[in-house]
């Protein structure tokens, strides 16, 4: 039996998300005095994490390119409450928060929210019927953490950077799901240092019921070239102090940091229960096209006498590489039918021999990884991402890959991505994203998000479809 998990989107992404929308701000930014954000990150006082007074405006991107989606605001009632707080609002589309000075943090809410939480943005995100929750953008993992900074707590004015994990375990546990943590790299931490700020991490996320154990997961993608982790576990792999036979590529690398984020959460959670019964479970992650990532970090941590709980790659769909080749060269935009066949004969190949086990038969990526996975001894096989991935960039087919995505036709393949997936023995899988813009301008944004905002009645057939619909 598979199970399905979500991500959840960026904190400052479609869905409100918080009671208070400030909280969902990344940062301050200097601002013009009439209200326009400059590029210039704002000096932060550390004590109050508000804004240093030195004469100049100091404000909030509260929420931009809304696409008609902006919740209810009040902003006359922000500044009867708050007669310091400058607040402009774009109706339907962004809002802008700034001052001067800064004397605490405005304490604002939104209709429809109850506690923390701003009640349609979960409703949203539990649309799907999450068993994981797997806070990967919440977290920010994707990008290089600055280790000179305390990590976010709770009580931190701003939650849409790296968000708080004693919020992030509030969420999963709200959603009686889960928590699937990815844990921010080491980098430049010694590994004393990192065991230490990666215990009070794990703490942080330690539901003492354990009703929903937690899974752990080392970074995000470390095979992928375009996120700073992989290329430092190449220079590491390379360094001085990796001379050892057992260093020799970045896998190896991966391995040890791997191994060590295991001795810390071991540590923290303590061994498995009699029974079987586990206080957390560990994943490993490949790349659907190279299996043989997963399998050699595997192999790594094998000699490391480690199995980790959990593995496997993600399982995103593209159109065939022969079409986007064809399309890109010609310049051409594919009809809804062609897109769509494309699509479905990329996942026909993904899926080959899912399942099967036959011995000598030709296997498709996601069936090679199933048997990698079960030939290590590892107990579930796990995609820690899927969905599509119409990816287009300036292309002049990314207007079909946007025409796309209210389709029946993407709920179509969306049932197919369940059925494949499900035929390879697949136990758990998560959807990305829960929610963002369906319609792009920015040729650097792609549509990965099953909702376009937190109005469940717009719900779109993938979105239906990936809740089994």
């Amino acid at each position: 039996m598979s199970y399905y998990g979500t991500n959840p989107s960026f904190a400052n992404g479609r869905l409100p998300l918080f009671s208070n929308p400030l909280k969902r701000a990344r940062e301050f930014q200097v601002f013009t005095d009439a209200g326009a954000p400059t590029p210039e990150r704002s000096p932060i006082d550390p004590t109050t994490g508000l804004p240093v007074n030195d004469g100049r405006a100091h404000g909030l991107r509260v929420f931009e390119g809304m696409d008609g989606e902006l919740p209810e605001l009040d902003p006359l009632l922000w500044k009867a409450k708050y007669p310091w707080l400058s607040v402009r609002v774009v109706p339907g589309e962004a809002c802008f928060v700034w001052a001067k000075a800064w004397p605490t943090f405005p304490e604002l809410r939104i209709p429809n929210s109850s506690g923390r939480w701003h009640i349609p943005s979960m409703e949203a995100i539990a649309y799907t019927k999450p068993k994981f929750l797997r806070t990967l953008d919440w977290q920010r993992t994707n990008e290089r953490p600055d280790w000179s900074k305390p990590r976010t707590s709770s009580s931190a004015p701003l939650q849409g950077g790296a968000m708080s994990a004693e919020i992030q375990r509030e969420a999963a546990m709200l959603l009686k799901c889960s928590l699937w943590f990815c844990a921010p790299p080491r980098f430049e931490l010694s590994v004393a240092e990192y065991e230490a700020r990666l215990e009070l991490l794990l703490l942080a996320i330690w539901d003492r019921n354990a009703k929903h154990p937690p899974v752990l997961e080392y970074g995000n993608e470390l095979w992928n070239s375009a996120f700073p982790v992989h290329g430092w576990l190449r220079e590491e792999s390379q360094a001085q102090s990796f001379t050892s036979a057992n260093v020799r590529s970045w896998h190896d690398a991966a391995a040890q940091e791997i191994a060590i984020l295991k001795r810390v959460a071991d540590k923290v959670f303590g061994p498995s229960e009699p029974l079987g019964r586990k206080n957390y479970y560990l994943f490993v992650g490949g790349q659907l096209t190279v299996p043989s990532h997963l399998e050699r970090i595997l192999s790594a941590l094998r000699g490391l006498e480690i199995v980790p709980d959990m593995a496997g790659p993600a399982l995103y769909v593209t159109p065939l590489k022969a079409s986007v080749e064809e399309w890109e060269a010609t310049g051409a935009v594919p009809s809804q039918d062609e897109l769509r066949l494309s699509c479905f004969a990329r996942l026909e190949e993904i899926g080959i021999g899912a399942g099967s086990g036959a011995i000598g038969q030709a296997a498709g990526p996601l069936e090679r990884h199933r048997r990698i996975v079960a030939e290590a001894g590892v107990p579930y096989f796990a995609c820690y991402e899927a969905g599509q991935s119409l990816i287009a960039g300036n292309a002049p087919w990314r207007k079909a890959a946007i025409e796309a995505q209210g389709t029946e036709g993407m709920g179509d393949l969306y049932r197919g991505i369940r059925r494949v997936a499900e035929a390879a023995r697949v136990d758990v899988l998560n959807w990305y994203s829960a929610a963002t813009d369906q319609t792009p301008t920015d040729p650097r944004v792609d549509v990965f998000g099953l909702l376009g905002s937190a109005d469940l009645s717009k719900a779109p057939p993938k979105a239906r479809a990936a809740r089994g619909e």
